[in-house]
């Protein structure tokens, strides 16, 4: 008889749960789960060999850390029993039940719950069938629910969510009566200004109103070490440790600041069914549920008006740039930082710099610079000198003539063959259809039909032989002329016009086969380019193919 290994799965759906499970494991929580899961083994002569457990994740989502793990161990044969406390616990997502059901039966893997279902014994399927069910309707049901809660609670104006930057919750109690925890029961939650961060929210409307940029103003937060939003928040990991700028541009258009309260005005669907991942989707404006709350505003409505009369005017701005395009030099958009993968963006009027070196939301240590003039002398004059230069195409035409001159030797050996091979495939299809109109008795029609096909198909080949061969040097003459056409695109955008730049940077694009990396030298003190010259382009439009790779030092 096998023996009986086990393997135990918790799971506790909310935060919420959790936090109470730590607090009072008659909660249900996973350890309570557990210790309730590993008794159902013993009973059943099972040996526990391994623990599996997800904290505060909803059992609809099939991409559950520990589920993950637990199938992953499945696969690996290392037990042969899933026991849980219930068949919610594994699952809640119809689709994902019956598909893990029957790979863990595929497998000959049993899966026991504390509910009664054993997969072992097919009277239980009924049970499962509608938990099942019963599960996915229960998350459908608790989710309306909950939506028409904060809808009731939003219309009437109170405040439901999370709290932004500058706020903070507060409960209120009676002060009289106590849970039966011994902790005083919350009659309701209310949102609240923090005095020390509505300054700080404050600072930045002001900042901003005054014409400094999101980025500069997220520098000079982190240089005082301003605490950012999340800063306290219980997360393994971070994005970055400060202040952002596309955080602050959320900020200034967040109308809670102004005391206008907005609910509903986006939904967070899954982006894929059974997964965790969520989009956001704006919702219609109609469905929106507005409520003024002044007094929660944080600035004054001139503050306001200021900040959002600037974003109106930097919108014309962009809408103006984009009519002519934004990029106005050859080299924009095709410099890229080394270290960090940023761009190396205009810091001025005749600088580029790495876009995330001045910022200290980000561990960049770039900080050289370059002159724009400088570096399209730099790293334009090797396309140029290498790859555009006349006796660098001749060179190439060179190498394609010989390519071609051996192609077309086979081919002119072909042609020359070509009377008695010619013959003998007219004499073959001549012989092939009579067969075909005659009948055969050891061939069917139609395989008489496709050998007539490909007979006449090579007969087609070799009449085209000698043709194709002198078609083959003609592309000769087509790569100095494609060479002398990138050498135009690119003098003409270095001349200043927007549209010709952006003709030119396509072709510098194609001809360095994307974005140029540019690492720091420290010790020397400069930049140093790191990219390929291909020479597929221009091979391309004369029928060859090839590259070179190069660099350089700026």
């Amino acid at each position: 008889m096998t023996a009986l290994r086990a393997a135990i799965y918790a799971r506790v759906s909310t935060e919420n749960q959790r936090k109470k499970g730590k607090s009072n494991p008659a909660e249900g929580s996973c350890d309570t789960q557990a210790q309730q899961c590993r008794a159902l083994a013993k009973s059943l002569s099972m040996a526990v060999v391994s623990e599996f457990k997800d904290e505060g994740i909803s059992g609809d989502a099939s991409d559950r850390p520990g589920y993950m793990a637990l199938l992953a161990a499945a696969e690996r044969q290392e037990f042969n029993v899933i026991v849980a406390n219930e068949v919610s616990r594994l699952w809640r997502n119809k689709a994902e039940t019956w598909r893990c059901v029957e790979d863990m039966q595929h497998r000959g893997v049993r899966i026991v719950t504390r509910d009664g279902y054993d997969s072992s014994r097919s009277e239980t399927e009924y049970l499962l069938a509608f938990k099942s069910v019963s599960s996915a309707d229960d998350i459908k049901q608790s989710s309306k629910r909950t939506y028409d809660q904060q809808y009731k609670l939003a219309d009437a104006g109170k405040i439901v969510g999370g709290c932004p930057f500058g706020y903070r919750h507060r409960q209120v109690t009676d002060g009289k009566h106590l849970d039966r925890h011994g902790n005083p029961v919350v009659l309701r939650t209310e949102r609240e200004k923090h005095p020390q961060q509505a300054a700080v929210v404050r600072k930045i409307f002001t900042w901003f109103a005054e014409g400094r940029s999101t980025r500069d103003i997220a520098r000079e937060l982190n240089k005082a070490k301003v605490p950012s939003p999340g800063s306290t928040w219980a997360r393994e990991t971070r994005r970055c440790g400060g202040w952002v700028g596309s955080a602050i541009y959320q900020m200034l258009q967040n109308e809670m600041y102004h005391g206008v309260y907005i609910w509903n005005r986006c939904s967070w669907p899954k982006a894929k069914a059974g997964m965790r991942l969520r989009k956001v989707v704006k919702n219609p404006r109609e469905q929106w549920i507005i409520k003024p709350r002044p007094d929660l505003a944080v600035v004054d409505e001139a503050l306001w008006q200021r900040v959002q009369a600037r974003f109106k005017q930097r919108s014309k701005e962009t809408k103006t740039a984009h009519s002519g395009g934004t990029a106005r030099y050859v080299l924009s958009g095709l410099l890229e930082c080394g270290e960090c993968g940023s761009n190396f963006t205009l810091q001025g009027a005749v600088q580029y710099g790495c876009a995330s070196a001045d910022s200290e939301a980000y561990d960049c240590k770039n900080k050289i610079q370059l002159r724009r003039d400088l570096a399209e002398e730099l790293i334009l004059g090797p396309i140029h000198e290498q790859l555009l230069q006349p006796k660098m195409v001749d060179l190439m035409a060179k190498e394609m003539l010989r390519e071609y001159e051996a192609r077309m030797a086979g081919l002119q050996q072909r042609w020359e063959e070509r009377p008695a091979e010619l013959t003998a495939l007219e004499e073959r299809i001549g012989r092939l259809r009579d067969r075909l109109r005659n009948g055969d008795p050891d061939m069917p029609a139609d395989e008489l039909q496709l050998a007539v096909d490909r007979a006449e198909a090579k007969r087609s080949e070799l009449l085209a032989s000698q043709p194709a061969a002198k078609a083959s040097a003609k592309v000769l003459t087509m790569l100095p002329r494609a060479a002398a056409a990138y050498r135009r695109q690119i003098a003409e955008g270095l001349a200043g016009d927007v549209r010709a730049a952006a003709r030119a940077r396509a072709a510098v694009r194609q001809l360095v086969g994307g974005k140029i990396k540019l690492h720091p030298d420290r010790k020397a003190g400069h930049l140093v380019a790191s990219f390929n010259l291909n020479r597929l382009p221009l091979l391309k439009a004369a029928g060859g193919i090839g590259s070179v790779g190069s660099g350089g030092r700026i």
